[in-house]
């Protein structure tokens, strides 16, 4: 043990003046710095290539489905036709429980659910009755006759494509990794699609005249890009069939990914509103800009009074320059509801002039149009004064849940009063209630870690009384079928190039360690002089090539990570990047995509052992053909077989 331990000292000596020791190089030179510099290169080449592998099979999952950062890949689901919702019950095994409350978390946290979340969705349609975009197209409620600004085809040869919205929770990582804001009345709207399909030109045109100005001035008279349009007017349902538009900021991404080519994601908290108010005529749809001339809120704007509109000096104020300003307050206010009831209309009360109003406009708009023709209460003009109806508990909304006056609401609703505010404070109380209680459509996010058509299969399979849940496209299935190929056809190419990489490494090894041993066999025929068994010295031998091998891993793990940032870089500004981010639904395309650290280790690993092993063996056939056997003299190393040659002459 004493003489192993001195072995492997000289031995590590050796390699140190062989490599790293410029000061003070061994007499066979530096060849175990080459050794370390080659091993280096084939464990980073064959890292990277076994992270290829992967990033292929992964970069083609996320092309044909899509890709979420940090979520996985969104698979779209629908209630399954044996049922007509998804509610806290049928959600109840996924990880987040569907997004209803604590009470409904997966019963079981070791079921095959329990590693994903469902995500509900509420899609959003060209005649949605709650949010929609002005003008998508043609029909009975469409304000803008012909004028569509959604072009459904692109030519004869084009699939028809509707504009289609998706309603999801602030919280869905679809949401965040899109840049929506955590609050605020914003849209995320998908550039590629809107670039083909939107006409603003048509948009703006049909909303002159039947917008109030102040809401249209807000929008661009022209743009060169989509991505230049900061806000979108959108319908809004307010109260009963009364709809208001209302402006939103929008937040733009190249694409959204999925099968489903989604135009827009609408927060459900601006949806959800609207949807309550449909179904309860009793509540309206009051936002921040809903305050009187005071700046108190809950004032919904009934009417425009101008008092004393005959007397003398009133007149000389409305008709000042030979104008007419309330015709011209008229027209800047729009159409009423937005052209369902036709213009907005002064009415003769006495010696008063009185514009009634049902909301669709608020205070600050009706004030901007009286200030444009003069007539502002804050300009001077006393004889106007606005009408105010006051909601004393207005509708409240925060994410899904919603809070409103026992009275207002359908009494199917009141189901939900389980801690009994309505019964012991009567209609007058508020209640809290759930906006949406059930959903027929959501998406469940499989995290990469995964196997995706396990995942789908265990979604899809789930049962609830014997019934299906859930069902997912076809679309899906054929596309999982295709990937499964595509991945079978890569794991055999896969496969060869490995058996073939792995002699092309061992014959590169065999190279260089071949005259690297080579070169030193006088030295272990003097260490074997000295007493050393053959063992110990092949121990010291193959000591080195681990020592040259553990460097080489160190240096190939800087080697790789520099190598795949220069790649991605050089991948950020390619053509295939912005086909991704533009077609493919893909926020941040990337060539090999991110692995955790476990995952980098283990492919750092499986190739530092395919070369220690190739190293290992190329080292024992250079030894065994030395030769350093048991028979072996340590003349026959000492002596070289061209100098015995000679010496036999």
């Amino acid at each position: 043990m004493k003489r192993l331990a001195v072995a492997l000292r000289l031995a590590s000596i050796e390699f140190l003046r062989g490599g790293v020791m410029f000061w003070r190089p061994a007499p066979a030179g530096r060849d175990f710095g080459a050794l370390t510099v080659l091993c280096a290169v084939l464990i980073g080449l064959t890292t990277l290539a076994t992270s290829s592998g992967s990033a292929l099979q992964r970069n083609l999952i996320q092309g044909m489905l899509g890709h979420v950062e940090g979520a996985g890949t969104p698979i779209w689901l629908l209630v399954h036709s044996s049922r007509l919702f998804l509610g806290p019950e049928q959600l109840a095994a996924f990880r987040n429980g569907g997004g209803f409350t604590a009470a409904h978390r997966p019963r079981d946290p070791n079921g095959p659910l329990a590693k994903l979340d469902f995500h509900p969705v509420v899609e959003v349609e060209p005649l949605d009755p709650y949010v929609r975009l002005p003008c998508a197209t043609a029909g009975p409620e469409s304000p803008c006759a012909a004028a569509i600004v959604w072009r459904e085809r692109m030519g004869p040869g084009d699939p028809p494509m509707e504009l289609r919205g998706w309603g999801i929770d602030r919280t869905n990582p679809l949401w965040f990794a899109s840049g929506g804001p955590a609050s605020g009345r914003t849209l995320v709207a998908n550039a590629a699609t809107f670039r083909k399909r939107f006409d603003y030109a048509a948009y703006r045109a049909g909303l002159a005249g039947g917008v109030p100005a102040p809401l249209l001035e807000a929008l661009p008279e022209r743009i060169d890009d989509v991505t230049d349009l900061h806000r979108l007017i959108l319908s809004v349902r307010l109260h009963g069939n009364l709809r208001r538009l209302q402006l939103f900021d929008v937040t733009w991404v190249e694409s959204l990914p999925g099968l489903q080519k989604v135009s827009l994601l609408v927060p459900l908290d601006v949806i959800a509103p609207a949807k309550l108010v449909y179904e309860n005529e009793n509540l309206t749809n009051l936002g921040p800009e809903d305050v009187d001339d005071e700046g108190g809120s809950g004032a919904v704007l009934r009417r425009i009074t101008v008092y004393g509109a005959t007397r003398a000096e009133v007149r000389r104020r409305l008709e000042a320059g030979g104008r007419d300003g309330l015709a011209e307050v008229a027209a800047c206010l729009g159409r009423r509801s937005f052209g369902s009831n036709g213009p907005f209309r002064w009415s003769e009360r006495g010696t008063d002039r009185v514009l009634e109003l049902d909301g669709e406009v608020t205070w600050a708009v009706a004030r901007a149009c009286l200030a444009r023709s003069g007539l502002a209460p804050d300009a001077g003009f006393d004889a106007v004064r606005p009408g105010f109806d006051f909601v004393d508990a207005p509708l409240a909304v925060a994410g899904r849940t919603a809070t409103a006056r026992c009275a207002a609401v359908r009494p199917s609703l009141l189901a939900q009063d389980t801690r009994g505010a309505c019964a012991d404070g009567g209609a007058e109380a508020a209640f809290t209630f759930s906006a949406f209680p059930d959903f027929r459509t959501g998406i469940v996010f499989v995290p990469d870690g995964l196997d995706l058509a396990e995942a789908i299969d265990a979604v899809t399979g789930q049962t609830l009384g014997g019934e299906p849940v859930v069902i997912s496209s076809e679309s899906y299935r054929d596309a999982l079928g295709r990937i499964s190929y595509a991945r079978a056809v890569i794991a055999h190419l896969g496969s060869a190039l490995a058996l073939f990489g792995l002699v092309l490494v061992g014959v590169i090894l065999l190279l260089q360690i071949a005259p690297t041993i080579e070169r030193r066999r006088k030295n272990y025929g003097l260490l074997l002089a000295r007493g050393m068994s053959r063992r110990e010295v092949t121990a010291g031998i193959l000591l080195q090539m681990g020592l040259a091998v553990i460097l080489g891993a160190v240096v190939a793990a800087a080697l790789t990570e520099l190598t795949k940032a220069a790649f991605e870089g050089w991948f950020a500004g390619s053509q295939a990047a912005r086909l991704a981010q533009s077609e493919l639904g893909l926020l941040h395309p990337r060539l090999i995509p991110d692995v955790s650290l476990i995952g980098r280790l283990a492919h750092l690993g499986g190739a530092t052992g395919l070369v220690l092993i190739a190293a290992i063996v190329a080292a024992l056939w250079t030894i065994r053909r030395l030769p350093l056997r048991r028979s072996t003299a340590p003349i026959d190393l000492m002596v070289t077989q061209a100098r015995v040659a000679e010496e036999a002459s």
